[in-house]
């Protein structure tokens, strides 16, 4: 997983870093079974905040099939947030797989 970099910005007098509008955290993953179907899900918690902040969870799930590799309508979106990870560091070296 890699963490583009936060904008730094004020929230009522006080400085703070974070993400406006959305965010993309690019990931690689690789199936350790070839030939068959890669299925992710992941538990997400985050905080939205505008006037008041508000703690989301929320549980998701994708099923890659096998098949050759091609670009889905979200790559440049993904490409845009991977130009913002820092060659230097933000990055999650492991997660937790089940």
């Amino acid at each position: 997983m890699r963490w583009p970099a936060p904008s730094w910005y004020e929230v009522h007098g006080y400085d703070t870093i974070g993400y406006e509008d959305r965010i993309v955290f690019p990931i690689d993953i690789r199936s350790a079974e070839r030939g068959k179907p890669l299925e992710i899900r992941a538990a997400l918690q985050w905080v939205a905040c505008s006037q008041i902040c508000i703690p989301i969870a929320e549980e998701v799930s994708l099923v890659v099939p096998v098949g050759p590799a091609a670009a889905s309508d979200d790559a440049g979106l993904v490409d845009s947030f991977l130009r913002r990870v820092p060659a230097d560091g933000l990055s999650v070296g492991s997660a937790v797989m089940r």
